[in-house]
């Protein structure tokens, strides 16, 4: 448990990649990347400016498939590949 913990915490901080810390703890790297989601861990990590900036640009490509998700508050990102 106390292993875990760090592990998760090591990657939080951007320590240690995904693929490592499932190694780590016995998973696949995808496994990992679910699993640290579960626990609160975002994979991806965006600045809320990054995040409105990559919006817009999504926006106004005419991107169709962004046009059903944008006004959806939140998506895991599963949600998102499954679109």
């Amino acid at each position: 448990m106390i292993r875990e913990a760090a592990v998760l915490e090591l990657y939080r901080q951007g320590k240690l990649s995904s693929g490592k810390a499932g190694e780590i703890l016995g998973m696949e790297k995808f496994e990992f990347i679910e699993y640290s989601g579960k626990k609160g861990i975002p994979f991806i990590r965006i600045s809320p400016e990054e995040l409105e900036e990559e919006v817009k640009l999504l926006s106004e490509s005419g991107c169709k498939d962004f046009d059903g998700l944008k006004d959806k508050k939140s998506l895991h990102p599963s949600e998102i590949l499954q679109s």
